[in-house]
């Protein structure tokens, strides 16, 4: 099932047959697998370097409405109620500081239902299409809209979020793959999107390699 919005009345909209997944791309990963698991450079499209994933730190943030909050907090693999058993990340760049940053992130719960996790995050999105994100004095406006996206698991959320902040608009385009026990995204920002196209191929290439890490 592929789960998707639309602009600008957001809706939820679905289709009865699933793409072909990559086999075993499901079975739940250990740290090792999901490392594996993660796209490298030569996955990437032409013209794309390596770069240094961000750890993870402490959101202080904050969302209005509040009600919106749960959006975030759902995507937060660090958080208590969507802790990922095992995850890792790989980022990559594309034009220097001024171009498009790219982070993929393989997440691996205990729990094998994370289809409803993504199709969860996508009845959220009907009623937060626009948000403000709070982080001290700073408040940054945002919409979402939905992307057409094929199904690569149980479930895929694609969305793009439109975000202004001291007059500049960053465009972030973000696809969430949940099959078995793993969940994938994948995340560009910039100031103009990532190709569709390119998008679709790097997603297409990260579940196969997690399909071939959890045979590892």
């Amino acid at each position: 099932m592929t789960v998707g919005t639309e602009s600008p009345a957001v809706k939820v909209a679905e289709t009865t047959k699933a793409a072909p997944k990559p086999k075993g791309a499901g079975d739940k990963l250990n740290a090792k697998q999901v490392k594996a698991a993660l796209l490298a450079v030569g996955d990437m499209p032409t013209g794309w370097a390596a770069a240094e994933a961000e750890p993870d730190k402490d959101d202080t943030s904050t969302v209005e409405p509040a009600s919106c909050q749960k959006l975030f907090d759902n995507m937060d693999t660090s958080g208590k109620k969507t802790k990922a058993k095992t995850k890792a990340k790989a980022s990559f760049t594309q034009g220097g500081m001024l171009g498009v940053q790219f982070e993929e992130e393989v997440a691996s719960f205990d729990d094998d239902n994370q289809g409803d996790k993504v199709e969860g995050l996508a009845k959220v999105l009907t009623q937060c299409s626009k948000m403000t994100v709070v982080d001290g004095a700073d408040r940054m406006p945002m919409t979402m809209t939905g992307l057409s996206f094929p199904n690569l698991g149980d479930q895929t959320l694609a969305f793009r979020a439109k975000a202004k902040s001291e007059g500049i608009e960053v465009v972030i385009d973000a696809v969430f793959v949940a099959v078995g026990h793993n969940v994938v995204s994948f995340t560009a920002a910039g100031l103009t999107p990532m190709p569709g196209d390119d998008m679709e191929k790097v997603a297409r290439a990260g579940m196969s390699k997690v399909a071939a890490a959890a045979k590892s």
